[in-house]
């Protein structure tokens, strides 16, 4: 009887992963590719060397290994549709460790694939994300067994996992505390302690080097929040938890990514702002309760979500994907407690909630990015070709990654007044950037220079963006719509084309 109650779980098993497969399959092909996705790829496919691809990922502000993943898939083709396979490929191998072995009770496992962030936000969105939880989950098995190279491999992974992103550098930092913590159980001496704690801090300091960009970068944190009042400042750190496990985005508006429902709906109706406050303050408690049967998960949870929280004040935590390495490092911490203890009726209720809300939030995003476009760069190559034979072709900073993705060439950005083949966040451009006059300036270099008559712009906005930002654009030059691709649900992933020419008085 035991044995066929196992051959029974192990069919349902394979029968939740085979649907996963197979959502998450239809899913990403139906998913338009935005513009971070397509950043990553350009620096990826035209960087030449090893070396160019690290050295351009520095200003990034991101550790290497998704850049070298795709800069190696980039040397085999030129077809972006291959980071997603390899992205689909490392979410669906994190979910099959999940499903086959974990420790969860069954009904948690197969619940824990279809929400949000394991069927959304890291699996559609083809990010540095997936490979962060499949080093996560790899790392928590290597942790709970005994084999000859155990520590070797632990340590490699945990570096792997430290250079795939800033917030899973605090996993692994978190991570590797419940290890110490694990062998000071198993009664360690204080000397093999320190001996891990120290080869731990040398596994893990090397990737400030790539997290901190170049003395040249564009990437101002501080700038960000010299913009932000104090209490928005503090709102978005101490919501972030919120958002992580209630990442249920506002269903009514087009443009629902990186919306909350409640904080949405808080701004019409004033009495939700209480709502959300208790939430907010029962979330840790909540947790608290889940785990306090195991000091070592609690500190885990604890660790990851306080210097997540303290780092906040340098990587603001204003989008969902952001926070969602909180809820990662809850799931992560269940997974050490259940590897232990067995959760009582009351406790896997709570996280059962826990997860319908994921789901909940899950179906929501999942169902709207396959019925609207979630970006138009996919229509570039035949926006493009409404552009007569023989005619000059320029874009401007903020469109070039969409154009050279599907393009295949770098282009010339006429308000940067160079060719890009991709987005460089170098000081120097930060400043044209920021000048109402950069259109002007080089629409009329460009002009005198090539001796035009017209050009034709494609850009990602639309001409009432262009009147508020770069009013003196319009008031030299006529900017006549000839094609747009509109309604995305990533709002800078529209693409406009004009023909320009010169107004004379």
């Amino acid at each position: 009887m035991p044995s066929e109650t196992i051959n029974v779980k192990l069919v349902q098993k394979w029968v939740v992963f085979l649907l996963y497969i197979t959502l998450s399959l239809f899913m990403i092909s139906h998913h338009e590719i935005w513009g971070d996705e397509l950043h990553s790829w350009n620096i990826a496919r035209f960087s030449i060397t090893f070396a160019d691809v690290i050295s351009n990922s520095r200003y990034e502000g991101h550790p290497p290994v998704w850049y070298i993943i795709l800069w190696s898939i980039s040397r085999c083709t030129t077809d972006i549709v291959w980071m997603q396979v390899a992205h689909w490929l490392i979410i669906t191998l994190a979910v099959f460790i999940l499903l086959f072995f974990s420790p969860f009770p069954f009904l948690t496992r197969i619940m824990i694939p279809f929400g949000y962030f394991f069927l959304f936000e890291y699996a559609a969105l083809s990010r540095n994300y997936a490979i962060a939880l499949l080093l996560i989950f790899c790392i928590l098995l290597v942790m709970r067994s005994r084999f000859r190279y155990k520590v070797p491999l632990y340590y490699l992974l945990l570096f792997v996992l430290a250079n795939t992103h800033l917030l899973a550098l605090i996993m692994a930092g978190s991570l590797h505390l419940y290890f110490l913590l694990l062998n000071q159980e198993k009664g360690a001496r204080l000397r093999e302690l320190l001996g891990h704690g120290l080869f731990g801090l040398i596994v893990l300091l090397p990737t400030l080097y790539f997290i901190f960009p170049p003395t040249d970068s564009a990437l101002d944190f501080n700038a960000f929040w010299g913009r932000v009042h104090i209490k928005d400042q503090l709102a978005i750190m101490l919501l972030a938890p919120f958002k992580s496990f209630i990442p249920v985005p506002a269903w009514w508006r087009y443009n629902f990514w990186n919306t909350q429902f409640l904080l949405e709906a808080a701004q019409q109706y004033r009495l939700l702002k209480g709502v959300i406050v208790l939430v907010t303050m029962a979330l840790p408690l909540l947790v608290f309760y889940i785990l306090k049967g195991n000091r070592k998960s609690f500190v885990l949870f604890m660790s990851n979500l306080t210097v997540t929280l303290a780092m906040a004040t340098v990587f603001p935590l204003i989008a969902v994907r952001y926070t969602g390495f909180i809820f990662i490092g809850f799931i992560a911490a269940y997974w050490l407690y259940t590897a232990e203890t067995s959760p009582d009726r009351k406790t896997g209720y709570l996280v059962k909630i826990l997860l319908a809300i994921q789901v909940i939030a899950c179906t929501i995003a999942v169902s709207r990015d396959m019925r609207y476009p979630f970006s138009n760069a996919y229509d570039a190559g035949e926006v493009l070709e409404k552009v007569p034979a023989g005619e000059r072709i320029v874009t401007d900073f903020w469109c070039a990654d969409m154009l050279s993705a599907y393009v295949g060439k770098a282009f010339y950005c006429v308000d940067m007044q160079r060719t890009f083949s991709f987005l460089e966040w170098k000081v120097k451009y930060k400043v044209l950037l920021e000048a109402p006059d950069s259109y002007y300036n080089g629409m009329k270099e460009l002009f005198e220079r090539e001796h035009l008559k017209e050009v034709y712009l494609i850009t990602a906005q639309s001409r009432d963006q262009i009147s508020r930002r770069y009013s003196p654009l319009l008031r030299a030059f006529q900017l006549d719509l000839v094609d747009k691709r509109d309604h995305a649900i990533e709002e800078s992933s529209n693409l406009y084309l004009y023909r320009v020419t010169a107004l004379h008085d």
